[in-house]
């Protein structure tokens, strides 16, 4: 299936320019550049035949070709440079494009098809550099500056060779961590209109549903939840949400949210779901969790929100509900993504299915029937102990929630799922480490959700803070000795660092005047190092925020690294720890 698939990175300096190609298993298949200086090695080995970019057109023609970010930046580059512009013409539009963030009047390449791997990877919009970073690898920048103002020698034009083949090699791999994506945004293309699936493979996965559920009957700007329902919750909750009666796109609402206090917890309702927890730090045994199947697609459907699109997208959630039960996790992708992304989308200024009173009548309904639920857990001897948007975890010394789910499930047409944990441990609604019965253990919450595995598209610092808290909390293992049995990996205490683009850069404290060419750096505690800093364009310094003022730096891959367990300061990953272990006792 990826025979035709091609990666590709491009380099463009005043006078200079490049483009590399690998194929799908990682291999350097073709290089093009402005000049043959220094690349007599991949001459050798046919990977380059002239220079310039004569016969750049047609070795792309109609093949799949994928980069990083390459919507933003890479396809454009490639148009001027398959047309074979000059490289004064290139390095043009490479400014336009890197200092004036502006591609409106650039065209694209054409001839073949252009996937990127950067496409909705993770609300941080992390750069290759730091996912390379997150993942342990080198992140050490060309030496080369792309301010330049000559030729490239022989060496560099070399090096600049290596530099891109590098993280094309990195493309490849964020791609297949990816496939998933990719593959399921394939089979939901399939489900546009035949005059819109050329297009629609480039498009986000939002923008896609929207077009699939976008119905030509405009549905009229109202609140959905009955009065009947709304008399379900105190009357200053309803009188809440009848703001939506009058409000309009673009109104601000007056009342955001009401709490009230009741069976041990605080139920907070606002514009959102519902969440409720007793105050401070909770630990029980033998949680039953009462999940809502579907909750949001289920109240759609309930509301009619789709109009004449309604039928199809119940269709959609039969369909999915289906392959669930039969085990075919990958088939569902398609039908489940379709499911989990509407809702968000109908709140959504840029879809097609744009309808924010529908959402937020979807979203009342919803805090409705599980504060309703709540009521009558707690009715029958309930202790609640975690409200969720669409699930209440609770303690019961009794059968007797078993009688009330049918009738619930009746009158708000909805269903419930059970789960069941033999150990519950919380400081808030959205911090909790629970274990189920099995011994799996679920974590949720910035202290422990790096737990299980690395964040390589987010963010991945300092991994052994949450080990160790679940460790110690779930394992009675002391921090120390988790400190110490982890010293042979040190991927799980490093911290990338990055300046954003509104600083000059990044300088070492002892040496302010020099900016690094590097603007993300990973670094680890130390027990004596340098301290690297942010420099602002007003020449002002800026410390990194949480981080150690003893730093290791080290940018190379950290499977290099020697002599970790004597370079790291071991106190102060225990104390931060430490710190951190606090909220949870």
């Amino acid at each position: 299936m990826y025979e035709d698939f091609l990666f590709y990175d491009i380099e463009v300096f005043k006078y200079n320019s490049m483009v590399v190609f690998k194929n799908y298993e990682g291999e350097t298949v073709k290089v093009f550049s402005s000049s043959l200086d220094g690349l007599g090695e991949l001459m050798d080995k046919g990977i380059i035949t002239e220079e310039g970019y004569s016969k750049l057109n047609d070795f792309i023609r109609d093949k799949t070709l994928v980069g990083y970010n390459n919507y933003f930046y890479d396809d454009f580059i490639l148009y001027a440079m398959s047309k074979r512009k000059l490289n004064g013409f290139i390095k043009e539009w490479n400014d336009n494009i890197i200092q004036y963030k502006n591609n409106k009047n650039l065209m694209r390449v054409n001839n073949c098809k252009t996937l990127d791997a950067f496409q909705q990877i993770d609300i941080s919009n992390p750069s290759l550099k730091k996912i390379e970073g997150n993942m342990g690898k080198s992140i050490i920048e060309s030496s080369i500056s792309f301010d330049i103002d000559r030729e490239l020698t022989p060496s560099e034009n070399y090096e600049t060779f290596k530099y891109c083949e590098y993280d094309v090699g990195n493309t490849v791999e964020v791609f297949k961590m990816r496939l998933n994506y990719f593959e399921t945004k394939r089979q939901i293309v399939k489900m546009l209109p035949k005059n819109k699936q050329d297009k629609g493979y480039k498009w986000n996965t939002t923008s896609i549903i929207g077009q699939i559920l976008h119905s030509k009957k405009r549905m009229y700007p109202k609140r959905y939840v009955s009065d009947e329902m709304m008399g379900l919750v105190p009357v200053e909750v309803a009188d809440m949400w009848k703001q939506l009666d009058t409000w309009k796109k673009g109104d601000k609402f007056k009342v955001k949210n009401v709490s009230v206090e009741k069976h041990g917890v605080v139920f907070e309702f606002g514009w959102g779901g519902l969440h409720a927890v007793p105050k401070g730090f909770v630990r029980v045994k033998d949680v039953k969790l009462k999940d809502v199947t579907s909750m949001y697609p289920n109240i759609l459907i309930n509301l009619n929100g789709l109009s004449d699109k309604t039928s199809d997208y119940k269709k959609i959630l039969d369909t999915s509900t289906r392959l669930k039960h039969e085990g075919r996790k990958a088939e569902r992708a398609p039908y489940k993504l379709i499911l989990n992304s509407t809702y968000g989308l109908l709140n959504n200024d840029y879809s097609a299915i744009d309808n924010p009173h529908m959402a937020y009548s979807i979203c009342i309904y919803g805090q409705i029937a599980l504060y309703v639920l709540c009521e009558r857990l707690a009715a029958v001897g309930a202790r609640l102990i975690n409200v969720n948007t669409d699930g209440v975890g609770y303690t019961i010394d009794n059968d007797l929630d078993e009688s009330i789910v049918e009738d619930w499930e009746k009158e708000f047409k909805l269903s419930l799922e059970t789960d069941y944990f033999k150990e519950w441990i919380q400081v808030a609604v959205n911090d909790y480490i629970a274990i189920t019965d099995d011994g799996k253990i679920k974590v949720k919450g910035g202290d422990v959700n790096k737990y299980h595995d690395n964040r390589y598209f987010s963010n991945n610092d300092t991994r052994i803070i949450s080990i160790a808290i679940v460790d110690y909390l779930t394992k009675g293992i002391s921090i120390q000795e988790t400190i110490i049995n982890n010293l042979d990996n040190p991927l799980l205490f490093q911290y990338i660092l990055k300046a954003g683009h509104t600083y000059k850069g990044v300088v070492y404290k002892h040496d302010p005047d020099n900016v690094l060419n590097t603007t993300t750096n990973r670094i680890f505690a130390a027990k004596k190092g340098v301290e690297i800093l942010k420099k602002r364009q007003d020449d002002g310094l800026v410390k990194f925020a949480d981080a150690p003022s003893e730093m290791f730096l080290w940018n190379d891959d950290v499977s290099k690294i020697e002599n970790f367990k004597d370079i790291v300061d071991k106190q102060w990953y225990y104390d931060l720890i430490l710190k951190k272990l606090k909220r949870w006792q």
